[in-house]
């Protein structure tokens, strides 16, 4: 992502907080950025709302994904599928 989204990505999530604070509900949230061409569908407000909620209490640490990515790079799958019972 690169920083211009950055900020238009957090300039919305506050779009959507300050909505959500006066109590706006989400298909009314999920229309006003509809009428600005942004395609937010009034399922994915909560879900989002959530989300970033929750992705905004810890840091998920770089050196943590790294390691999963090593581990990814290394698996070796198997040359023949595992069968389905």
């Amino acid at each position: 992502m690169k920083v211009k989204e950055i900020w238009t990505l957090l300039g919305n999530i506050n779009r959507i907080e300050e909505m959500r604070k006066e109590g706006i509900g989400n298909k009314v949230i999920a229309a006003v950025f509809q009428e600005k061409g942004i395609d937010v569908k009034e399922k994915d407000i909560d879900s989002f709302y959530d989300c970033v909620s929750t992705l905004s209490q810890k840091a998920l640490k770089k050196a943590d994904v790294k390691k999963v990515i090593k581990q990814f790079k290394e698996f070796e799958p198997p040359l023949s599928p595992v069968p389905v019972f």
